[in-house]
């Protein structure tokens, strides 16, 4: 992706399109209120979408069992690289397709850090948790509701684990 809307495009169609699918399909054989098959639809939609963002987050802090920003080094953009790509004195594209030294890894995240380019994805990622579980709540019983909405609460505090001990090592 070029910018940062297009980033937001792509995850869109393909995390959040990967979780609504199967969860349309489940819902349809389930019942025939359009209704609450569209709001499953909104909820796996919003839901994948707020995990791929999470997860490239994840993936730029090493917390996926693997070698830190790989999809980076892989020559992928991410949203927190173009939010900070938007200041004087960041290229993103100095990072993007190469190994990335530790030294170079360290500056890169102070400055990501610093911009608040993590806190803005976060933000970002929590929109569409706050959407999933309101289409959500229109689509199922309460208690169903409680049970499933704890995902969403459970990723959204570890998401904010992850980034304070960024900030606290990197500022």
């Amino acid at each position: 992706s070029k910018n940062l809307e297009e980033q937001i495009k792509t995850v869109e169609q393909s995390n959040g399109r990967f979780a609504e699918v199967p969860l349309v399909i489940a819902a349809t054989t389930g019942t025939e209120d359009k209704e609450t098959v569209e709001n499953i639809s909104i909820y796996g939609f919003n839901l994948g979408t707020a995990f791929g963002i999470y997860e490239e987050v994840r993936d730029m802090l090493g917390k996926q069992g693997r070698r830190r920003a790989t999809e980076i080094e892989a020559g992928r953009f991410t949203i927190p690289l173009h939010m900070i790509n938007e200041q004087k004195g960041f290229n993103a594209s100095d990072y993007i397709g190469r190994v990335i030294s530790d030294d170079e890894y360290i500056g890169m995240m102070k400055k990501v850090t610093q911009f608040g380019s993590m806190r803005k994805t976060q933000d970002l990622a929590n929109k569409y948790f706050r959407q999933a579980e309101k289409a959500l709540n229109l689509a199922v019983n309460k208690s169903c509701f409680d049970k499933l909405a704890g995902l969403s609460k459970s990723a959204s505090l570890e998401f904010e684990k992850i980034i304070a001990q960024a900030e606290r090592e990197y500022q």
